[in-house]
């Protein structure tokens, strides 16, 4: 009977890109405490294009390592759970002596469950997307402050008075 050939197959190690400097800014920003994906990828030095893609920077396989590194999920979880027991304290000056006095009121401090919760479930993409502010062409306007908006609001009303003052001349 003939042998039977084995096939030898080495598995290579997987390639493990490393951050980029403006990935890793993206990611400090996001961890300090910007408010969205968006503002932490401009702060880093992303253009507002990116910006509007989020996933583009944080979908990034070293990006989601990098991020579950800084903030694990069990660590993540043991906190929120701290968070969702701690009791509100309640700081009032004693009449009798005139110190201040710290006391626990029984109550949950829901302002420290709330923001808790709310950072953690936006560092780890678990609300719906973010909602686009987008005009003529679906062009993406939520990058610009209110002035800029403004300015570019203006810009159109020109474009727009041109047209109509071209159209009577027809």
């Amino acid at each position: 009977m003939p042998k039977e050939k084995t096939k030898i197959i080495k598995k290579k190690k997987p390639y493990k890109k490393k951050l980029s400097i403006l990935q890793r800014r993206a990611i400090e920003n996001l961890v300090a405490g910007s408010s969205t994906k968006a503002e932490a990828i401009i702060k880093a030095g992303y253009s507002p294009k990116t910006a509007r893609a989020p996933s583009k920077v944080f979908g990034s396989p070293v990006v989601k390592d990098a991020l579950e590194e800084m903030l694990p999920e069990k660590m993540l979880l043991e906190k929120h759970k701290k968070l969702l027991d701690k009791e509100e304290i309640v700081v009032r000056t004693n009449s009798e002596t005139g110190r201040l006095e710290r006391l626990k009121t029984g109550e949950i401090d829901a302002q420290a469950v709330r923001s808790g919760l709310d950072m953690a479930y936006k560092l780890k993409g678990m609300y719906a997307p973010e909602k686009r502010i987008t005009g003529i062409f679906g062009l993406d306007f939520s990058h610009l402050s209110d002035a800029e908006l403004e300015e570019k609001l203006k810009e159109a009303n020109k474009i727009i008075e041109r047209e109509k003052m071209y159209k009577k001349e027809k």
